[in-house]
């Protein structure tokens, strides 16, 4: 596989997970909020990634997202399925259950807490590859992982038979760059305001809708009258965090702290897949 084995570009953003009083998703409100996003021109959906609270997802939570995002989607984009873990077996298992679901590829982050060296990050990667039954999009977003994927690791990650893509969203123009220009002929480079560069999938900055902007970004999320707690660390003061308790209800969509991005508009970094 290589950038030419999949078509996706344009706006594909990064979607939150509503949740209910009681902490779990509701799925009816996360349907509505694909559907609402596919009418306003979107070309594709990133699930249970950052900007979805995939750490306060169980895995079975995660499948099931998959699952209503296709569902919802009814073949008019492809369903991108994040499958953050530490361990490569529990990064495989999601994989596996997203193809499962019918999504179309998986978005895979580094091991995130403990800080590890190219060559083992390199092993990880590899080992998640050979097992993988969809397109890899490697996330590099050191800023919330702890580790990063640099120029000179997605050169070589960009050789891996599983690998379309690299989402970037380490904020560093020159490292992204970098990145570009030794990987853009044979994996999609996806990063916001980047396309002068070269970049490929990026979203135009346009209006927030149902809870991302066409970056992909959540910040900026407009209110809408009756819409449901957007998630477990957005939420209204009547309802509480699974992660940090109640919290005021925040404008940004990205609110800082443990329930949230500790960076607001952050999270998903510059632009999404």
């Amino acid at each position: 596989m290589d950038r030419t084995s999949v078509d996706w570009t344009g706006p594909m953003p990064a979607l939150t997970t509503p949740f209910r009083d009681d902490f779990t998703i509701d799925e009816e409100a996360f349907a509505s909020n694909v559907d609402r996003l596919f009418e306003a021109g979107a070309t594709g959906m990133v699930v249970a990634g950052c900007t979805g609270e995939f750490w306060a997802l169980t895995l079975a939570e995660r499948a099931r997202l998959a699952r209503t995002a296709v569902s919802a989607g009814r073949g008019r984009g492809p369903v991108i399925v994040g499958t953050g873990a530490i361990r490569e077996g529990e990064v495989v298992d999601q994989i596996h259950a997203a193809k499962e679901a019918g999504a179309d590829g998986a978005l895979v982050l580094p091991p995130y807490f403990v800080h590890l060296s190219d060559h083992e990050l390199s092993r990880h990667f590899e080992t998640v590859d050979a097992q993988s039954v969809l397109p890899l999009v490697l996330y590099n977003i050191p800023g919330n992982a702890g580790n990063a994927i640099g120029p000179a690791l997605a050169d070589r990650l960009a050789d891996l038979d599983r690998v379309v893509a690299i989402k970037e969203s380490g904020g560093d123009w020159t490292s992204f760059h970098d990145t570009l220009l030794p990987v853009r002929v044979r994996i999609r480079t996806v990063a916001c305001r980047a396309r002068g560069a070269g970049a490929t999938g990026r979203a135009p900055p346009t209006r927030s809708v149902g809870g991302a902007t066409g970056s992909g970004s959540s910040a900026g999320r407009p209110r809408y009258s009756g819409w449901p707690p957007l998630s477990r660390g957005q939420t209204d003061s009547s309802t509480a965090s699974r992660t940090s308790g109640p919290r005021g209800a925040s404008t940004s969509g990205t609110p800082p702290g443990r329930g949230g991005c500790a960076r607001p508009g952050r999270c998903n970094g510059p632009g999404s897949p």
